[in-house]
């Protein structure tokens, strides 16, 4: 299970390689004390290259561990991948969070727009070949 999540980061990355200057971000980042704006389930559709898409669902708790389910959409049926662990907020940036090991490491800017923005190990943003930012829109609670 933790290679297909690094197969997925790495797919990611690669889908995602042209780079935007730090100016250019649509968003000011959360601050960690601010759990009410950052807690809560984030959704999104990411590029795939052996799939059609990739549908993925990340849940940040108050307490600093998340869930993060990843389903490969194709012509090949994938069955979901659920990962469950600890996230930390970095401190060489601002509004960074990291996951742990299980989750691959991956890298997520927390905005108050309500995005995690996918990031590089760096802290910084990578579009895809569109040019848009790979992201994760927060789900309102009902």
């Amino acid at each position: 299970m933790l290679r297909c999540c690094l197969f997925i980061f790495v797919l990611l990355l690669i889908s995602c390689s042209h780079e935007i200057k730090d100016e250019e971000l649509s968003s000011v980042a959360v601050q960690k004390d601010n759990t009410s704006i950052w807690s809560g389930a984030y959704r999104g559709i990411l590029p795939c290259a052996d799939c059609n898409r990739i549908e993925l669902e990340i849940v940040l708790s108050e307490d600093f561990r998340y869930t993060m389910k990843t389903e490969k959409v194709g012509s090949i049926q994938f069955p979901p991948q659920v990962v469950r662990g600890k996230f930390k907020w970095r401190l060489d940036g601002e509004g960074l969070i990291q996951l742990d090991e299980r989750g691959d490491n991956m890298v997520f800017f927390v905005g108050t727009n309500g995005k995690l923005e996918i990031r590089g190990n760096d802290g910084r943003v990578y579009p895809n070949y569109k040019g848009e930012v790979c992201h994760l829109n927060k789900l309102v609670e009902k």
